[in-house]
Parts: structure tokens; C-alpha cells; sequence
């Protein structure tokens, strides 16, 4: 049991990447609250894999960009949130797990009562020199009370 080996996962103060992804979460956060599904699908590689808060499977870019269409047109058209990193880690040099924090809020950027938050995992991979979405966990989280209760 001793002898697995280690991740040799480098921390995000470790790395110089670490700006340009807390700048890719920060656009992400500003498409979602502008409903712009073709901003918040512009990084995103051909074929990603994005699993909702509900556990469904989405796979491609196109498949991705018309649900992203259809809950901003539809059940999340007024929802509002929040994006906070917890860290972010680089188990290889071209790759980096962002994980974060998707908190509802209100029309005046309140946290939404009664409202689940939704804990996220982001893959990302550097292709060309960029930083590409290539993965997406969401896990929904059951209230706001229960995140501040983890954290």
C-alpha cells in the first residue's frame, strides 16, 4: 500500500498560469450573467465532456452550446451567480484542474435564498499556447447554508 506513487500535482502559487485562468473564470462568470452561450463556448475544445448539476453527459462543443442556448433563453434566464475559486492544480504542464464555486444570487447580487450552489471541476488542457475547457464536473450543492457549512 505504500509504494503508489505520488501526482507531483504543482500548486497554483507554484505557477505562472495561474492569472490567465483566474481571468478565463472571471469571462465565464460574466457570460453566464450576460446568458452569451457562445462566450462561455468559446474556449471550450471540440470534444469536451460537461456533466451538469443533474448528472446529464454532454458531449462536444455543439452539444454543449445548445443546452447552454437553451437554459439561458429558459430556466436559468434570471439566475444570477457568483465564481469563486477554492484552487486550482497542474499535474501536467499543459494541464490545470480549476475547481470552483458557482453561488446563485439575487438581482442585486445577493446570495439567493433557498437557492442551491453548485461546486465545480474544470479541466483544462494548453493547446497552441492557450488554455482550453476540455471537462466540466458540476456537483449541486444543497444550500447556501451547506456551502458555507464545507468551505
Amino acid at each position: 500500500m505504500l509504494n503508489r506513487p505520488e501526482a507531483r500535482i504543482r500548486l497554483a502559487s507554484e505557477h505562472t498560469d495561474t492569472q490567465e485562468l483566474t481571468q478565463f473564470v472571471l469571462e465565464m462568470e460574466q457570460a453566464f450573467n450576460r446568458k452569451d452561450a457562445e462566450r462561455v463556448c468559446r474556449d471550450i475544445t471540440r470534444d469536451a465532456v460537461w456533466v451538469d448539476p443533474a448528472g446529464v453527459v454532454l458531449e462536444g462543443w455543439y452539444r454543449i452550446f445548445e443546452a447552454r442556448k437553451s437554459l439561458f433563453d429558459g430556466p436559468l434566464r434570471e439566475l444570477r451567480a457568483r465564481y469563486s475559486i477554492e484552487y486550482i492544480r497542474f499535474p501536467a504542464p499543459d494541464a490545470a484542474l480549476v475547481h470552483l464555486v458557482q453561488e446563485p444570487l439575487d438581482e442585486h447580487g445577493q446570495p439567493l435564498s433557498g437557492a442551491r450552489a453548485c461546486r465545480s471541476l474544470y479541466v483544462m488542457v494548453r493547446r497552441d499556447g492557450r488554455w482550453w475547457l476540455s471537462a466540466v464536473q458540476n456537483t449541486e450543492l444543497p444550500t447556501p447554508q451547506a456551502l458555507r457549512e464545507s468551505a
